[in-house]
């Protein structure tokens, strides 16, 4: 059977729409076992990211929604955050890449540190910073920092399972 470039950019979303859920099934159930002290890594954020990186700002627009909305339905304290910061984080990674930096591994490391530390700190200012807890500074350096980068290094192993999936179908995931 002969894939036309329209089934085949079809099926490409779908897959990475696939590998999403697994980052958010993943994400919300296993990740909370390989903490290390208080820093739990986002496998979630970072496939987001490095999504957004390879297939580029209206994707990740879309993306970030629908995985915000999720995790905000499963978050309680959140509120609409996680849909609103991860909608434009996608977003804006997706055009960083797409104007500012090129796809490779170095561009996505700094792409997926600089979306973590403002998805850490806008996090921190929403649910931290202005509530009663003493301990206000100590929480940003001891779990946001370390978040950001445990996230970072989770973007890795995300980084080449993309780089692969967008490599095979240049032509589908550019739309032509």
């Amino acid at each position: 059977m002969e894939f036309n470039g329209r089934r085949v950019f079809a099926l490409t979303y779908c897959l990475v729409g696939i590998l999403l859920f697994a980052g958010f099934i993943i994400d919300r159930t296993l990740v909370g076992y390989i903490k290390i002290d208080m820093a739990v890594p986002s496998v979630l954020i970072a496939a987001l990211v490095v999504s957004s990186m390879f297939f580029y700002e209206w994707y990740g627009f879309i993306a970030g929604l629908v995985c915000g909305m999720a995790l905000d339905g499963v978050v309680a304290f959140a509120g609409f955050m996680n849909t609103f910061l991860l909608m434009a984080i996608c977003f804006c990674a997706g055009l960083v890449a797409h104007y500012v930096f090129n796809r490779n591994f170095k561009a996505c490391m700094v792409l997926t540190f600089l979306a973590c530390t403002v998805y850490y700190f806008v996090r921190w200012m929403c649910l931290v910073a202005f509530s009663g807890e003493i301990f206000k500074w100590q929480y940003l350096a001891q779990v946001s920092f370390p978040c950001v980068l445990y996230t970072t290094a989770a973007a890795i192993p995300t980084y080449f399972l993309f780089k692969r999936i967008s490599g095979s179908n240049k032509g589908a995931v550019n739309g032509r």
